[in-house]
């Protein structure tokens, strides 16, 4: 409750080959603060997403559990004002209870986003670290009944496509192409932790 709000600078723009999602869904992709879509990590605080460029005009930008919308995420979200007009934003406040993972996307297109961790609350961050030596294409997952829709792999902070660049079966993981010599592979997990935050929201009740 004493962070700040930190404000992320939304705009719409043709998609690029920088999009996670290029060549699936609208050709219209939103630009966070200059990037196009990119992976983000929240810790605890309030995060407002300004919709205020014209640009936004009926890009109305929500959160949601899964990239292809099944699920609206509403929990300490709110919005004001119309996308493309002064004023307009989308607002999450991120606290213990927050989903681990969601999907930020306009409500009225489809892939125009990407997805964020919240992070600050898992007492091992809820990932897996390990090292690529050029050869190694399987490696094996610390965490159990996983496929490649509920983790975020990275190799060398770059966020790998799922089934094309990785598949998952069991605790093991393996790469289409070996990740390079000293490589650092990073595993997410998704939902880490939200049993026990269940409880926690439980126990307040």
């Amino acid at each position: 409750s004493n962070t700040p709000t930190k404000s992320l600078i939304v705009t719409v723009a043709s998609q690029t080959a920088e999009h996670y999602y290029n060549g699936t869904g609208s050709t219209n992709k939103y630009v966070i603060d200059g990037d196009q879509s990119p992976f983000l990590m929240l810790s605890p605080g309030t995060y407002r997403f300004d919709q205020s460029d014209s640009s936004n005009a009926g890009h109305p930008l929500l959160f949601y559990k899964d990239a292809a919308k099944a699920e609206l995420y509403s929990y300490n979200v709110t919005t004001n004002g119309t996308p493309g007009s002064g004023g307009a934003y989308t607002q999450i406040v991120v606290d213990r209870f927050t989903h681990e993972v969601l999907y930020y996307q306009c409500s009225s297109h489809a892939y125009m986003g990407h997805a964020l961790q919240i992070i600050g609350y898992n007492s091992d961050g809820g990932k897996s670290t390990m090292t690529g030596d050029g050869s190694t294409t399987t490696y094996t997952l610390t965490r159990i009944n996983r496929t490649e829709n509920d983790i975020f792999v990275f190799v060398n902070g770059i966020c790998l496509v799922p089934g094309d660049d990785y598949t998952v079966s069991g605790t093991t993981l393996t790469f289409t192409t070996a990740p390079t010599a000293s490589a650092e592979v990073v595993v997410r997990y998704v939902g880490e932790n939200m049993g026990k935050i269940t409880r926690e929201f439980a126990n307040t009740i």
